[in-house]
């Protein structure tokens, strides 16, 4: 096996492991001396993966936090390895950028508890490696308002909202969201980019529940009732705050900047909420109902 191959099968190894385990047992599973056990150490940590170190009889190594990952060993592998050949790319042929770039999918929490179908990995892979990179990458897109269109793009961060991914990238000057499902494809430019760090700041420690961003920052105040509260900060991404509990609801307080995105997920929470603000909320809401309401006549 390669030396990224390798080092690869030990973090999944370690991962999957409650204890210590010996650096012996390490280097029998993998077929390989304990001196080469102990450089992959080295080169994990150096990606970001804390290992324990301890001596004495029942010493070892430990994966200090533990990494939830959606694919397994083989696919993570193949992956990373077939896309260095597809996109001729270094950042794939060696163990430290590997490891790097898995490091930083898991913080994107792309490597997380959720399915993520190959399609959808290999975007997001292209994505992470254009960040790192600051290569700008021209996507296909399709949006419901204006169809399907072509833009180069200079990418930011990926978010996930509601189980689903969006890339936060600069378009013309103005940052925007695209939802990953649909990018129909990525191209990696050679054109640079650099990062302004004021919008990408701001975005990054953006309180404001939803992905669209509006001009208007509106504050939202609901009141939901039974149990529906043990999963509003499901709904709304932790962003909502109890202001005041009550016998039987729970009203919350968050920001928004986009209501029509705010009011499709309270919709779906049916007749357990009362908004009780902005009025501009409750007006759009009355009126969806409205129309859901002509539906079923």
């Amino acid at each position: 096996m390669s030396k990224i191959s390798n080092t690869l099968s030990m973090l999944f190894y370690l991962n999957n492991q409650s204890g210590y385990v010996k650096i012996k047992d390490i280097a029998d599973y993998l077929e390989i001396g304990e001196r080469e056990v102990r450089r992959y150490r080295d080169e994990l940590e150096m990606a970001d993966f804390s290992i324990d170190n301890q001596t004495g009889r029942d010493g070892g190594y430990k994966l200090q936090q533990k990494v939830k990952f959606a694919l397994g060993l083989n696919q993570t592998e193949t992956l990373l390895l077939n896309l260095s050949v597809r996109t001729n790319n270094d950042v794939f042929k060696t163990l430290n950028s590997t490891l790097t770039l898995v490091s930083k999918m898991k913080q994107d929490l792309v490597i997380g508890d959720n399915y993520i179908d190959d399609e959808t990995l290999y975007k997001l892979v292209r994505i992470r490696t254009s960040i790192d990179n600051l290569t700008k990458i021209q996507i296909k897109y399709y949006s419901f308002r204006y169809g399907e269109g072509t833009y180069l793009v200079e990418a930011y961060m990926i978010k996930i909202l509601r189980e689903k991914y969006y890339l936060f990238a600069m378009h013309k000057g103005v940052l925007k969201s695209y939802t990953v499902d649909n990018i129909h494809s990525i191209e990696i430019s050679d054109e640079k980019y650099e990062i302004n760090q004021l919008v990408y700041e701001k975005e990054k420690n953006e309180s404001a529940y939803g992905i669209y961003r509006g001009k208007t920052k509106y504050s939202v105040k609901i009141e939901v009732f039974g149990n529906l509260n043990k999963f509003i900060d499901s709904f709304f991404n932790d962003k909502a705050i109890i202001v005041e509990e009550k016998s039987k609801s729970v009203i919350y307080t968050f920001d928004t900047y986009n209501l029509h995105e705010c009011m499709y997920a309270i919709l779906s929470l049916g007749s357990h909420v009362k908004i009780i603000a902005p009025q501009e909320l409750i007006s759009m809401y009355k009126e969806e109902i409205s129309k859901i309401q002509s539906y079923l006549r």
